[in-house]
């Protein structure tokens, strides 16, 4: 009797707070059925999606700030504890774990935190994502040649970071292109740079002549 009746007793690994009961006493349940959820108040963890870009530039116990809006403005340390080891080939984005070192009074699982990262970065060619256009073949930019001509070149584009879209194959740094005046624009076409945009930008506002 005393080894049928310690089967019923469920000990948990750790210390640890209920969040959830999804079964009530007296029920029946096969084995290996969820029953309760635990958490353990001392020990929170973020997980966070970071761009494919970042993420082999991050490395374990690097230090993070993190800031609850539940708990005002106020910033506080975490560390990083796993990278995982797979990037989503959709959204080319990795997930990592940052855990709250200390767990400040007030922080609850569920609450929304926002995380800044210091990470050395790579330089990459990249353009607007505006400047991307799309056709039957795939995806290309107009270049303007050395003539003022638009020249229609295919591109492989990479990650997207915010408006910016990195760009792997088809154009070298320097290379100017038309972000804006697509109207009547095709391929060989003269045109005139309205505005070349600030210094040091790729991109050009066009009008044909």
């Amino acid at each position: 009797m005393a080894t049928r009746l310690s089967h019923t007793i469920i000990k948990a690994p750790f210390g640890g707070l209920i969040s959830e009961r999804l079964r009530e006493p007296g029920d029946v349940l096969p084995v290996h059925t969820h029953i309760l959820t635990l958490y353990d108040p001392n020990e929170l963890i973020a997980k966070i999606s970071i761009s494919e870009i970042l993420l082999s530039n991050l490395q374990l116990q690097q230090a993070a700030q993190m800031r609850i809006d539940a708990l005002g403005d106020q910033s506080y340390p975490g560390k990083v504890t796993r990278i995982y080891p797979s990037v989503d080939p959709v959204t080319r984005q990795g997930i990592v774990e940052i855990k709250l070192d200390p767990v400040p009074a007030g922080a609850l699982p569920g609450q929304l935190v926002r995380v800044t990262l210091e990470a050395r970065t790579q330089p990459i060619r990249s353009v607007p994502l505006r400047v991307v256009r799309f056709d039957a073949r795939g995806e290309y930019v107009y270049r303007i040649d050395k003539d003022n001509k638009a020249q229609q070149v295919p591109i492989k584009t990479g990650a997207q970071i915010n408006d910016l879209v990195e760009v792997i194959e088809g154009i070298e740094e320097g290379d100017v292109i038309v972000s804006e005046g697509f109207l009547d624009l095709r391929n060989g076409k003269k045109v005139r740079i309205v505005d070349s945009g600030m210094a040091g930008t790729p991109d050009a506002k066009a009008a044909s002549d």
